[in-house]
Formats: structure tokens, C-alpha cells, sequence
């Protein structure tokens, strides 16, 4: 049945209670970490979408749990792309990681504007399996592994790296749940599979369970200092992911969280370096950001990963461990301040303005002031 015959089959009175529905089948990949809905909104990234069928009350939280588990993160909002329809996105990424897997999706407590309360409902949330490296297509793969390799970029290096095989990856940052393989949009690429950091540490490295599980949260948050002192306890050594997307018309602003650091990454930051004696910071980017960090916390190796593609996760592990050297070069000039580049005047800043989507009744005209070239 198409969306618009179903929406018309739901009873509409006040006196009925929303419904939510799926807009088609509940499916999460962790490798495609973005998900299927983020074009249409950047909220949406990580995420799940149910629509209901009534307008909601945005000011009362409901519930959600994945196999009893609560998840942190739910966006509710009007979708104008989606006929102006109240929709709910459940942010599933770091909770929906088991390929092969169908976890219980619990939803409950949200209400409409006449004040009634959702049914509690359960969908179903599926995980496809894993692809792996088929036979055939090996040589198509050692290039995209060559190339995964010999784009990585070794900024700085006071004598930490490369690490010793066989060590604790104290890995920090909502990075670990977001490498990003490539950009999103039309920059966006779809392997057959991806490797990610934390799939590819086997068996150079062991990985900090404790602390892939605290980022779950999807925040650059500090971890209590339990937590920390355990790290210490298998590791000196901290190695932080610092991530950022990029798509058309929502990248590379001047905000906290595009060109310059969130507040919680320099906090965060500050925290490892005060922790641990040795602090490496991989940047998981696709394009300059503010590295300012570098000198203010005495960073001892900073990597530029950039969007390494199917096999970045492992060419990273490659680098990490010593078993390539990071040959990469930067192609472009990385200005110590966003402001100091000439073309920052002319270009759209959605740092005090709307980000444009595709539905943004916004027209920009961009003047090329310094040539073609430059911006």
C-alpha cells in the first residue's frame, strides 16, 4: 500500500491515538553510518525513522529501548520532505552493531496535540549481514587498500608512533562509532563492505572495550574517572578520532563543530592530555579544520586519515602498527584561522544562518573574488 493510501486508512479524530509507523523496512547498516534519512535532514544521521499518524506534542519525551536497552537520542520534528508529517528519528548507531541480527525496537509515551498517549509499540530493526571480501574482486581491492594507505598523512611525530603490536587501543571520541569512509551526498560510496577502525585493530591491536561501549552515547564526552584510570591502567598512551562529515551545502562553516573544535572535543582534549603520557589524534575529515589543539596540548602525533574509502579502517591500522609508512602529502594550504583565508568573505557561512537543503527556498550567489581556484 503506497504511504498516502495508509496515512488515509488511519483514523484522524482527536479522540484517537497516534500511531506510529515505519516508512518502509527498519533497516540499519553500521557501515553506512549516516543512514538512510540524513539527506533529507543532518538530525537524522545514525538514525531510524518512524512517522506518526497524528501532529505531535514536541514537549513530551517518550521512551525508546532496543532490546531493553534505552537510547539517548530521539528527534522529533514535522518533516516538510515527508508531507509536513510528524516523524520520530531513533538514533540506533552504536546500539545496532550485530550484523545478521534483528533487534526489538520499544516505542512509547509520545503524545499528539489533543493530549492523548501512543499505544506502546514494538518494530523490528534488522541488521544485515556482513559482506566479505570475495575472491574475484581481490585485486580491485588491494588498489583500494594501496590508495587507503598511501592517502594517509603524518603531520606530527615526536617518536610515539609507530605503536607496538600487540598493545591497548585507548580510543576516545564519538569518532569511533563515525568513521567515515567517504562524504555524504554526491560524494557518498557504496562498497560492497567497509572496515572501519574498530573492525580492522584485529590482530595488530586489543581494543579498550569499556570505552567503544561508553561512546555509544555519540558525544564527545569525558569519561568518568573510573573509566579513565582503567585506560591508564592497560595503556599510556590515548589516541583520539576527531571526526567531521561533508556534504553539499552543510560543511565547513566556521561553527564550533565545522572548521574550529566543539567545546567538548577541546575539553575532552584537555582531559587526555592531563591523563596520559602520550596523546595521538587521528583526523577523520574531508576537509581543513582548525589544528591550533596541536600545539595548545602538546599533541605528539596527529595523522590526517582524511575519507579513505572500503579499507581505510585497515590502512589506518596499517600505519598505526608500522607496517606502512604514511607517505601522504596534503594537496591544500591549511590556514591557522578559518578567517585568514580570503575566500571566507564571499562564501556562505551557515554559522548564523540556516544550513541550505535541498528544500531551502534560498539562492546563493557565490562571488569568485581571488579566481576559480581558491575557496
Amino acid at each position: 500500500m503506497e504511504l498516502q493510501e495508509l496515512l488515509a486508512s488511519l483514523p484522524r479524530g482527536k479522540a484517537d491515538k497516534p500511531m506510529a509507523l515505519p516508512t518502509d523496512d527498519l533497516i540499519f547498516d553500521p557501515a553506512n553510518i549516516d543512514g538512510a534519512y540524513s539527506d533529507l535532514d543532518p538530525a537524522a544521521s545514525g538514525c531510524v525513522i518512524l512517522m506518526f499518524s497524528k501532529d505531535m506534542d514536541p514537549s513530551v519525551s517518550g521512551r525508546v529501548t532496543l532490546d531493553g536497552m534505552p537510547l539517548p537520542k530521539c528527534i522529533l520534528k514535522s518533516m516538510p520532505q515527508m508531507m509536513g508529517l510528524w516523524v520520530v528519528g531513533i538514533g540506533v548507531r552504536g546500539f545496532a552493531t550485530e550484523y545478521g541480527k534483528q533487534y526489538t525496537l520499544h516505542v512509547e509515551g509520545f503524545c499528539d496535540t489533543d493530549g492523548n498517549e501512543m499505544n506502546p509499540q514494538d518494530f523490528m530493526v534488522t541488521v544485515p549481514a556482513m559482506e566479505k571480501p570475495e575472491a574475484e574482486y581481490a585485486e580491485h581491492e588491494e588498489i583500494a587498500l594501496r590508495a587507503a594507505r598511501e592517502g594517509i598523512v603524518l603531520l606530527k611525530n615526536s617518536g610515539v608512533l609507530p605503536l607496538e603490536r600487540g598493545c591497548v587501543l585507548n580510543l576516545f571520541g564519538k569518532g569511533i562509532y563515525r568513521f567515515r569512509s567517504s562524504a555524504a551526498g554526491a560524494g557518498q560510496i557504496n562498497p560492497r563492505y567497509r572496515v572501519s577502525l574498530p573492525d580492522a585493530v584485529k590482530p595488530d591491536f586489543v581494543l579498550n572495550r569499556e570505552l567503544v561501549d561508553f561512546y555509544r552515547c555519540d558525544l564527545d564526552l569525558c569519561p568518568d574517572q573510573g573509566i579513565l584510570e582503567q585506560a591508564k591502567a592497560l595503556s599510556d598512551t590515548a589516541v583520539l578520532l576527531i571526526e567531521r562529515g561533508a556534504r553539499e551545502n552543510m560543511e565547513n562553516n566556521s561553527a564550533k563543530g565545522g572548521y574550529y573544535l566543539t567545546d567538548e572535543e577541546d575539553a575532552l582534549l584537555r582531559t587526555l592530555r592531563a591523563e596520559f603520557t602520550k596523546l595521538i589524534v587521528i583526523l577523520n575529515v574531508g576537509h581543513p579544520i582548525d589544528v591550533s589543539f596541536v600545539e595548545k596540548y602538546r599533541v605528539d602525533a596527529l595523522l590526517y586519515n582524511g575519507f579513505g574509502g572500503m579499507l581505510a579502517g585497515q590502512a589506518l591500522v596499517d600505519v598505526l602498527c608500522g607496517r606502512e609508512n604514511p607517505s601522504g602529502k596534503l594537496p591544500d594550504t591549511w590556514a591557522k584561522d578559518y578567517f585568514d583565508i580570503p575566500a571566507s568573505r564571499n562564501f556562505y557561512d551557515s554559522v548564523d544562518k540556516p544550513l541550505l537543503t535541498g528544500d531551502a527556498e534560498v539562492y546563493v550567489d557565490t562571488v569568485y573574488e581571488e579566481g576559480i581556484y581558491v575557496g
